[in-house]
């Protein structure tokens, strides 16, 4: 029986070193599928790595056994409930990307905390194991409570995939009706049988599943995000390089080569430095310090500003400047502010302001107006102008980070466009 349960432990440790090394032979290591999914393979290797030294030192009469042993099996019973954890904030990322799931998402983590604190007090207890004086391990009468937080979360899985399948693909319906009915049978069985390690047998065969169908499913859609990035980068050339602000940048440099050539040097140099940024843009898909953003924006602004003097105000209000986004996202939203917000005011008083703001588990940065409010850029995203340009900020941050573009009412009856860019992302918005 040792043997067999060797054996199957052995197969448990090789189906995680071809998922380690599917995930470095991927076309790409990104995506949330490939954090979630290393995650799941390291929680998975201790959790039958706990269970193959319980094997081997189980009756061993060396003095530091017991020590062990009494390791190996706490981590044997808390590694399932952590593998679960993993398996359904993996699921949260997919039917709830706006994180308005609160409730479930403030359980989960307890009753990981409870299962995790009952099993380390068992330890002294012997509620569900017990180790005699020859080192070896006894199941004792309410061992089936071990599993409570396991089967309570598989079931919550469950559930949400049939409540919410229409929020996932037929890859994911399938990846995770797979895993969550796999191991309840697995649980009943090793409840009712003693012996040979079922759990292991039926978690090992619910990971090759799911290595094998999120592996096509992630090839798959990065080769569609490919595609998808491959057609953004035509509608950034044409939204961002527009001829009538090339048109109009050139006849305020014309009017200052006639009073002021100093003056005309510097705004060439800043229309040159704007025009080579845009142009290096199309071809990145990665992201850039927010720093370098800013600065193509104040050049752009400073161009703005030789046009139309004190009838436009740009100011900075950056509590934090130390992380990453993707090129060409903050300076469309300066662009669609000063056009349809702060140049809208008949007054002559508008003003856009540039902010940054850092939470615990993101970064924002909004650009706010006092032009002619909400409906104004509504209308203009339906006839197409502003639209093209905010919706290619959209897809960016989507595909490039994992973030979301935010537009609601600003100051003064104006528009606030906030990006909001996630500190744990796939592409690590935050500096290194």
């Amino acid at each position: 029986m040792q043997t067999l349960n060797l054996a199957i432990d052995l197969s448990g440790l090789i189906v995680c070193l071809i998922g380690l090394v599917m995930v470095l032979a991927s076309p790409s290591r990104s995506g949330y599928r490939m954090k979630y999914w290393i995650m799941f393979i390291v929680t998975l290797a201790l959790f039958v790595l706990s269970h193959m030294t319980g094997l081997l030192l189980g009756g061993s009469e060396k003095t530091w056994a017991r020590e062990v042993l009494y390791v190996s099996n706490y981590m044997e019973f808390v590694t399932p409930v952590i593998l679960e954890y993993v398996v359904m904030t993996w699921l949260l990322v997919i039917l709830d990307p706006e994180r308005q799931w609160k409730a479930l998402r403030r359980v989960l983590p307890v009753l990981v905390g409870i299962h995790i604190v009952f099993m380390f007090f068992s330890q002294f207890t012997g509620l569900v194991y017990f180790i005699d004086d020859q080192n070896v391990y006894h199941r004792a009468s309410t061992y089936a409570v071990s599993y409570l937080t396991t089967a309570i979360m598989l079931v919550i899985g469950m559930t949400l995939v049939i409540r919410y399948s229409g929020r996932m693909s037929r890859y994911q319906q399938f990846v995770f009706s797979v895993y969550f009915t796999i191991p309840v049978i697995g649980v009943v069985l090793q409840i009712m049988f003693y012996g040979i390690n079922i759990i292991v047998i039926m978690t090992v065969i619910g990971a090759i599943i799911m290595m094998l169908v999120i592996m096509i499913d992630h090839t798959n859609e990065y080769y569609r995000q490919q595609e998808i990035n491959t057609n953004l980068k035509v509608d950034i050339m044409l939204s961002q390089i527009q001829p009538h602000f090339m048109y109009n940048c050139l006849l305020v440099i014309r009017q200052i080569c006639l009073e002021n050539p100093a003056g005309a040097a510097d705004a060439l140099k800043e229309f040159t430095k704007f025009l080579r940024h845009n142009m290096e843009s199309i071809s990145t898909d990665t992201l850039i310090p927010f720093a370098e953003e800013l600065e193509h924006v104040k050049g752009y602004v400073g161009l703005q500003q030789l046009r139309f003097g004190d009838e436009l105000k740009v100011d900075y209000d950056l509590e934090c400047a130390d992380f990453r986004l993707p090129t060409l996202t903050l300076q469309p939203l300066v662009e669609n502010a000063i056009r349809y917000g702060a140049r809208k005011r008949e007054d002559g008083n508008g003003f856009v302001r540039v902010e940054t703001r850092a939470y615990d588990d993101r970064f924002e940065v909004s650009v706010i107006d006092n032009g002619p409010g909400i409906d104004q850029v509504t209308t203009g995203y339906d006839e197409g102008k502003v639209g093209i340009a905010l919706e290619n900020v959209r897809n960016r941050l989507q595909l490039i980070c994992g973030g979301r573009l935010e537009i609601g009412p600003g100051e003064d009856s104006g528009v606030r466009a906030t990006m909001i860019l996630p500190r744990d992302n796939d592409s690590k918005a935050a500096l290194e």
